[in-house]
């Protein structure tokens, strides 16, 4: 329970549009997001009722602790501008991004609070100290800092702070992960020994003019995934371009996926063509997976021939172990003898999409372009298979139909985990980064020199060349 200064009753209307905010922040569904339930007023006090998170926030983190490093500092500004985007699609501007605005849970997850206080405003710029030095909790009981302190606050947020748009956010984020990487929001980043990749990314999340900024929390988010961590089990496969499963390991360590927005990203540079229902990769070990599961792929359907379209499937002997079939009609996923799910779905013809099976234990879910479209109660442990990993033409035995892939493959990645766990979120689109969970990577490469496929008839797919 958060209680709010009684001087903001003072302005006329100001409880009526702060219950009609806080109505609209309440609809966020998002796991980076605090949720936001209700506000009262008791007797002079106007109450806001949001999440209990257990954690604390980034600007007492780094009060403790000093300085973070550059993966986990990216890491919680990865997950914010996440969390922004949603907001963002639906016309919420916070306006008060900063790190005790970011509370950071036990479980790791960056939650962003206090939208409700920010749509309270315009309150004039308070003249608090450094983040650093503030008690986070002042927010509780004076609105009047609910925007910012100075070095945190977009220049136009200072002029007309009623007519920012989305871009104040961005410019406030930047500002903040200044702070998390130096411990000040216009902290010198060189001292610290921050890239100069990666300042040249801050420097454009806070320009001075918001037309020379990232138009997008989105944008954002993917400017971090390659200064986020990443560790890898080498007895895991890692396909990349070149040589064989050790090098492609070794490619694949020091390689950078450069990232770009859905709205230029519509062809990638290179993308796998799987032309025959022959077309096919076979990994060299099997998948490992038990407690949960996530395959992923950005595919595009060229052909309305086939019906019963595997991408990547794994075999035990007379049923299927792990599976993900796309098709115009639907998809469809498996991980036996847990859950085999579909879902009917209209899946467009030469358009680039997101499809992914999750199962985490208690559920099978799956989803086209970021939104769940299937699912079913499942709990048990996925069964251990002996067969190798198929990506096109699924492998069965001779009286059995087989399906086949008939399409571009941009990538492909298996993870251990369940990575998507809420019914809507913002779909990869660039080669994703490989991390600790993640136990088949399949970006654009030299497989065919690499893993021939093992069984009669069966072809290779080609590399399209570079822009197609």
């Amino acid at each position: 329970l958060k209680v709010i200064s009684p001087k903001v009753l003072m302005r006329s209307g100001s409880l009526a549009r702060f219950r009609r905010e806080v109505e609209a922040v309440a609809k966020l569904d998002h796991p980076n997001i605090a949720t936001a339930f209700d506000a009262e007023q008791i007797g002079e006090a106007l109450v806001l009722v949001s999440e209990l998170i257990a954690g604390r926030d980034l600007a007492r983190i780094v009060r403790e602790k000093g300085a973070l490093p550059i993966s986990e500092a990216c890491e919680y500004i990865r997950q914010a501008a996440v969390g922004l985007q949603q907001a963002h699609d639906r016309g919420i501007v916070h306006r008060d991004v900063k790190p005790s605005n970011l509370m950071l849970a036990e479980t790791g997850v960056v939650k962003i609070v206090d939208f409700g206080l920010a749509t309270l405003g315009p309150w004039p710029v308070d003249d608090a100290g450094p983040e650093g030095e503030t008690d986070s909790e002042g927010l509780l009981t004076d609105c009047g800092q609910g925007f910012g302190t100075p070095k945190f606050v977009a220049p136009e947020q200072k002029r007309d702070a009623q007519s920012v748009d989305v871009r104040a956010d961005v410019f406030s984020l930047g500002r903040t992960l200044q702070f998390l990487l130096t411990g000040d929001a216009t902290g010198d980043l060189s001292r610290r020994g921050v890239p100069s990749s990666l300042s040249a990314v801050i420097a454009r999340m806070t320009e001075t003019e918001p037309d020379r900024r990232y138009g997008s929390a989105a944008q954002v988010a993917i400017a971090m995934m390659p200064f986020v961590a990443k560790r890898m089990d080498r007895r895991r496969w890692f396909l990349a371009t070149g040589g064989g499963a050790g090098a492609g390991i070794a490619s694949l360590l020091f390689m950078k996926f450069g990232g770009r927005s859905s709205a230029d990203a519509e062809m990638p540079a290179r993308y796998w063509r799987f032309r025959r229902p022959t077309d096919s990769v076979v990994l060299p070990a099997r998948v490992e997976l038990e407690e949960a599961c996530t395959i992923e792929v950005r595919v595009m359907l060229t052909s309305e021939e086939a019906k019963d379209w595997s991408v990547f499937s794994q075999w035990t002997d007379g049923a299927e172990d792990t599976y993900l079939g796309v098709s115009p009609a639907g998809i469809s996923g498996c991980c036996f003898p847990v859950a085999n799910v579909d879902a009917r779905c209209r899946v467009s013809l030469n358009e680039w999409h997101h499809v992914a099976f999750v199962w985490d234990g208690r559920q099978a879910r799956l989803y086209l372009d970021g939104k769940m479209v299937g699912g079913c109660e499942a709990a048990g442990r996925i069964g251990k298979g002996t067969g190798l990993p198929t990506i096109g033409a699924i492998w069965r035995p001779p009286e059995m139909p087989r399906g086949s892939f008939i399409g571009n493959l941009h990538w492909l990645r298996v993870s251990g985990i369940a990575r998507y766990r809420t019914a809507n979120w913002m779909i990869q689109t660039d080669v994703p980064e490989a991390d600790a969970d993640t136990l088949i990577l399949i970006p654009p490469g030299d497989l065919a020199g690499s893993h021939r496929p093992p069984f009669v008839g069966a072809t290779v797919p080609e590399l399209a060349p570079p822009n197609g």
